[in-house]
C-alpha cells in the first residue's frame, strides 16, 4: 500500500531553525578578526628605526634609500624602514604547496593526520581529497596551534516515491571541529570531533531515501531510508612526524573513528556542500567512517602518495544514536592513496570485516572500493568536482554485490548545478523482501539532478542557499510487486547552510591551495 503522509513533527522544525540560529550567530566569531586600517591622525607603533648618519641640512637620509627633502612644517617625519628580516624558517603546522621544509610566505596550513599534508587534501578520517578541493569553514591560526570548524545543514522536505517511499521534513546535518598543536619543528598531534543532530532532526528509521539499506531500527533491518548518523560520529586524536628529508609517518585513533578503507565519506566530499543525501551505496563505498575502535598507522614516502594499515571493530553502530558501543578490534584494512597532482585523488583500499550486520552475526565481509575525485577550480568563485567509486561486498557463503556511482558539482558563481548516477546489486535480505531466499540478489538504480542559489555570500558568517533535487529510480521487474510498476520519481526542496567558502576569507594569503577559485 502506499505509505501515507504523516505528520510533520514540530520538534525536528524547531531544532532546525535553532540549529541555525546558532551557527549564523557563533559562525562570524570563529573567523579571524580583520585588522583595521588606522584612521587619519592616529599614531603607528614602528621598530625603533637604526642609527645613521645625520642628515645634511634640508635632507633626510634613509638607509639604502635616495635622499629626500625635508618634510614641510606640522608635517611628521615617517620613521625609517628596517632592514627585511630573513624569511623564516617553516614552522609545524605549514607547508607550502606540499613541499616540505619551505617557508611560510606561501603557506597551506597542515593537515590533522599529517604534519606534511595541506589542510585541503584532508578528507574523511584519514583519507585524501584533491589538494584544490574548496574549503567551506573557519579557521583560526596560532604561532604552534591552528583550528577549524566546518560542516552544514539541510532543512528540506523530501519525498522519495514508489509504494516502498517515505516523505518528511527533517534536516539531515552534521559539525566538525579540527586542530592541531605543533609539538617540534617536525612533529605534531592532531584531534577531530565530528557530531550530527540526525538523532533529533530525523526518527529513528533515518531519512526517505529509495533501495538504501543497512543498519538497524526498532530491532529490523532498515530498508529504503538512510539510518540517522550517531551524536559522536568521530572522537580521534593522531600524532604524525617526519621520517627522514622527505616522508612522514602518523598513528590515527578514534572511537569512533573511520579505518583506512574506501574514499573520503560522502560529507566529505565536495558535492556533499550541495547535495543533501547519502549516495545509496553507502555501505558497499564509505560506511566504515563510523566505526567505535579504530587504530591506523600511515607512511606517506612524499605528499603524493601513502599506504595505511587499519584494525577497528567490525560491528556498525547500534540504533542508539547517542552512546558509545564496545570496542572488538576484530577487522583490518589497508589503503593505498595516489594523489597524481593537485586535482585528483585516487585510492584503492580491501577490508576484512567481522559480523558487521546485528541481525546477521554469522556473515562476515570482504570489501573492495576503488576510487577517482577529480576537482578543478576554473577561475574566481568557479569549480567542477567529479567523481568515481566502486564498491563490492563478497559475504560468508559467496554472494556477491556491487555499487557503482559517478557524481558531479560545478559552481559558477551562486549557481551550483550537481548530479549523481548510481547502479548495483541488492539482495533480498538487504532490501528485507519477504519470502524471498535472503541471498537473492537484485539491481537497482538510481539518478539524481539538482540545483542551489546562493542567497547570501557572507565571508565570515554561515551562507544559505535554496536548491531542489529530482531522483528518478530503476529496478528488476521482480521488485514490482514490493516498489509498484513504472519508474519511482523523487524529489525535494531545501535550504543549505554552510561556512563561508575560505576563498574568500584567505583568498589573500598568496599559494594557498584551493583558495584561486
Amino acid at each position: 500500500m502506499p505509505a501515507s503522509v504523516p505528520e510533520v513533527p514540530l520538534f525536528p522544525l524547531r531544532l532546525t531553525l535553532v540549529a541555525a540560529l546558532v551557527l549564523l550567530t557563533v559562525a562570524p566569531g570563529l573567523a579571524a578578526p580583520a585588522t583595521m586600517a588606522p584612521m587619519p591622525g592616529m599614531p603607528k607603533a614602528s621598530p625603533t628605526p637604526a642609527k645613521t648618519m645625520a642628515p645634511m641640512p634640508g635632507m633626510t637620509a634613509k638607509p639604502s634609500a635616495a635622499p629626500t627633502m625635508a618634510p614641510m612644517p606640522g608635517m611628521t617625519t615617517a620613521p625609517a624602514v628596517p632592514p627585511a628580516s630573513p624569511t623564516p624558517a617553516s614552522m609545524p603546522g605549514m607547508n607550502m604547496n606540499g613541499v616540505r621544509g619551505t617557508s611560510m610566505s606561501a603557506m597551506d596550513m597542515s593537515s590533522t593526520t599529517d604534519l606534511a599534508d595541506p589542510m585541503s587534501q584532508a578528507g574523511s578520517g584519514t583519507s585524501w581529497v584533491p589538494k584544490s578541493t574548496q574549503i567551506f569553514g573557519w579557521m583560526r591560526q596560532g604561532a604552534r596551534d591552528m583550528q577549524m570548524t566546518h560542516g552544514a545543514i539541510f532543512p528540506r522536505y523530501v519525498s522519495s516515491g514508489s509504494l516502498r517511499g517515505d516523505r518528511r521534513a527533517d534536516a539531515p546535518n552534521w559539525l566538525m571541529f579540527m586542530g592541531t598543536h605543533a609539538i617540534s619543528a617536525s612533529s605534531q598531534f592532531g584531534y577531530t570531533a565530528m557530531v550530527s543532530a540526525d538523532a533529533l532532526t530525523e526518527n529513528q528509521s533515518g531519512y526517505p531515501l529509495l533501495f538504501q539499506s543497512g543498519e538497524t531500527a526498532h530491532g529490523a533491518p532498515l530498508h529504503d531510508h538512510q539510518h540517522p548518523h550517531d551524536l559522536f560520529a568521530e572522537l580521534a586524536v593522531d600524532y604524525s612526524a617526519r621520517v627522514g628529508k622527505a616522508a612522514s609517518a602518523y598513528l590515527y585513533l578514534g572511537y569512533p573513528g573511520e579505518p583506512a578503507l574506501g574514499p573520503p565519506a560522502f560529507m566529505h566530499r565536495r558535492i556533499a556542500y550541495d547535495m543533501p543525501e547519502a549516495p545509496i551505496g553507502h555501505h558497499w563505498q564509505d560506511a566504515s567512517h563510523i566505526q567505535f575502535g579504530v587504530a591506523t598507522v600511515g607512511f606517506a614516502p612524499s605528499s603524493r602518495v601513502k599506504i595505511e594499515a587499519s584494525t577497528f571493530t567490525g560491528r556498525e553502530p547500534n540504533e542508539i544514536r547517542t552512546n558509545f558501543d564496545p570496542i572488538h578490534l576484530d577487522s583490518y584494512s589497508q589503503r593505498v592513496s595516489w594523489n597524481p597532482n593537485d586535482n585528483s585523488a585516487a585510492e584503492v583500499s580491501y577490508a576484512y570485516i567481522k559480523s558487521p550486520d546485528v541481525t546477521s552475526p554469522l556473515v562476515d565481509q570482504h570489501r573492495l572500493v576503488a576510487s577517482l575525485l577529480l576537482n578543478k577550480p576554473l577561475g574566481v568563485n568557479h569549480n567542477w568536482y567529479t567523481g568515481f567509486i566502486v564498491g563490492q561486498n563478497v559475504e560468508t557463503g559467496g554472494t556477491r554485490t556491487s555499487s557503482y556511482l559517478a557524481e558531479t558539482d560545478y559552481q559558477a558563481g551562486r549557481n551550483t548545478v550537481f548530479a549523481r548516477v548510481e547502479i548495483g546489486t541488492r539482495t533480498a535480505h538487504d532490501l528485507v523482501i519477504p519470502g524471498a531466499p535472503a541471498d537473492t540478489v537484485y539491481t537497482v538504480g538510481s539518478y539524481s539532478i539538482g540545483g542551489v542559489r546562493d542567497l547570501t555570500r557572507n565571508s565570515s558568517a554561515a551562507n544559505i542557499g535554496i536548491g531542489a533535487q529530482l531522483t528518478l529510480g530503476s529496478k528488476d521487474v521482480g521488485l514490482n510487486p514490493y516498489y509498484g510498476s513504472g519508474t519511482p520519481v523523487g524529489y525535494q526542496v531545501f535550504f543549505r547552510i554552510r561556512p563561508p567558502d575560505m576563498a574568500h576569507t584567505l583568498g589573500s594569503m598568496a599559494g594557498m591551495s584551493g583558495m584561486q577559485h
